[in-house]
């Protein structure tokens, strides 16, 4: 599951100017926002895409883990899906 990963990578980075965030959808299947959080003790915020953000459609294509690494000016420097 990709949460804890998501947490390890930024306890990993914590004295790093590193800014780690996840996105998600369809929540209550099995956690809400916040349950998701709650369940594996994350510390990264969490945005909520069922709001009528659309996050996943800027940077999502293909399978669901998608990572996206933006650059301090801003500029995508990867996108890629999957847990690697």
């Amino acid at each position: 599951m990709e949460a804890p990963q998501l947490e390890a990578v930024k306890q990993q980075f914590i004295n790093e100017e590193v800014i780690i965030i996840t996105a998600g959808k369809s929540w209550g299947q099995p956690y809400s926002c916040s349950g998701w959080a709650e369940e594996f003790s994350l510390t990264i915020p969490i945005l909520d895409d069922n709001s009528g953000n659309n996050i996943y459609a800027l940077f999502g294509i293909g399978y669901v883990p998608h990572n996206v690494v933006i650059g301090g000016n801003g500029l995508v420097i990867f996108t890629d899906s999957g847990f690697n």
